[in-house]
């Protein structure tokens, strides 16, 4: 009988074990989750970035285009 105890013992114990094992791993889990999401939020602000240089350096090639119109604008509202 008591052979029983100290398997069902070790039964008992072994699952309170993979319990806690898979509560760290889902734990661990979820930790890698967030660190791969502000990874992608940061991938993010950088293509934003690099997009806007881009978007400002295409503009920046027509500034002449932009002054002149600026100019026109403020010598109509001059008038």
């Amino acid at each position: 009988m008591k052979h029983h105890h100290f398997l069902f013992g070790d039964i008992a114990l072994s699952a309170q074990h993979r319990k806690i094992n898979l509560r760290q791993q889902n734990n661990l889990i979820i930790i890698f989750i967030i660190n791969k999401l502000g990874c992608f939020y940061q991938h993010c602000k950088k293509a934003k970035v690099i997009l806007g240089m881009a978007i400002a350096k295409c503009l920046g090639s027509s500034s002449n285009f932009s002054i002149t119109n600026k100019h026109r604008m403020m010598g109509e509202h001059s008038r």
